[in-house]
C-alpha cells in the first residue's frame, strides 16, 4: 500500500507539472495570436496607406501629362511625394526615373481623349 501511496504521489506531482505546462503554452498561443492579429491590422493599415499613396502619384502623373508643361514646382512637388516614408522604395525608384527623364513633347504623350482624328467630310454630290 505504501509502495502505491508514493506512486500515485509521483504520478499526481507529474499530472500538476504537465497541468503547468499546458497552461503556460495555452498563455503563449494566446499572446501571440494577439501579436498576430495587431501586425495583421497594422499591415492592412500600411497596405491601405500605400494604396492612396499610389493613387495619388498616379493621378498627379495624369495632371502632368495633361498640362505638358515642364515646371520647377511640379518637379518639386514629385521630389516631394518621393520624399515621404509611406512610398514604397520601388515607387520611389519610378517617381525619380520620371523626374530624370525630363518632359516629353506632348505629341509624344498618348491621350484617349486625343487620340482619335476627326472623320473625313462627305461632300454633296
Amino acid at each position: 500500500i505504501e509502495k502505491a501511496t508514493a506512486f500515485i504521489a509521483k504520478l499526481t506531482d507529474r499530472i500538476e507539472e504537465l497541468d503547468e505546462d499546458v497552461g503556460r503554452w495555452e498563455k503563449d498561443t494566446k499572446a501571440a495570436t494577439e501579436v498576430r492579429e495587431k501586425e495583421a491590422a497594422d499591415y492592412r493599415a500600411t497596405s491601405v496607406d500605400y494604396d492612396e499613396s499610389i493613387d495619388a502619384i498616379a493621378g498627379a502623373l495624369v495632371v502632368l501629362k495633361k498640362k505638358a508643361v515642364k515646371t520647377a514646382q511640379a518637379e518639386e512637388a514629385l521630389l516631394q511625394v518621393q520624399r515621404l516614408r509611406s512610398v514604397p522604395a520601388s515607387s520611389k525608384k519610378l517617381l525619380m526615373a520620371f523626374i530624370q527623364q525630363g518632359q516629353p513633347a506632348v505629341e509624344e504623350m498618348p491621350d484617349d481623349h486625343l487620340s482619335y482624328e476627326a472623320p473625313e467630310a462627305s461632300g454633296y454630290e
